[in-house]
């Protein structure tokens, strides 16, 4: 007689890349505000901390860390801080002022990312 064994179906874990992706999505959909058709806008500093409190269970605070860094270093996001302006809230309304300070920053930071753009396009060129 043939003995009949049960596999367990393991399903793999999702990559840190799809963690981040879906913690995007949450961000979209809970705080639509915060989203233009060039990214996020500038949030109101430590909104970064009422997002992790209030995170749904599937969502760690490491990966909603981690997601909120790459979209506040994105070039069009930085883009906004160094042309100035307002922050926004997490509850849509408008937050305090971009500094002169927090502007110089990000072009600092705009201008480290053109520049390294600049040296990987001149690798790239035939000598």
């Amino acid at each position: 007689m043939a003995t009949l064994t049960l596999k367990k179906k393991i399903t793999p874990k999702p990559t840190s890349k799809q963690l981040v992706t879906i913690a995007t999505e949450y961000l979209v959909e809970t705080y639509p505000h915060l989203f233009n058709d060039t990214g996020m806008m500038p949030i109101e500093i430590g909104s970064g901390k009422t997002i992790r409190e209030n995170l749904p269970s599937h969502i760690s605070i490491k990966i909603m860390g981690r997601t909120l860094a790459k979209l506040c270093h994105k070039y069009r996001y930085l883009k906004q801080i160094a042309d100035g302006g307002h922050r926004t809230t997490l509850d849509a309304k408008i937050g305090t002022q971009i500094t002169k300070h927090q502007q110089e920053q990000a072009k600092e930071r705009l201008d480290a990312l053109d520049a390294r753009a600049r040296s990987k396009e001149n690798a790239l060129l035939p000598v």
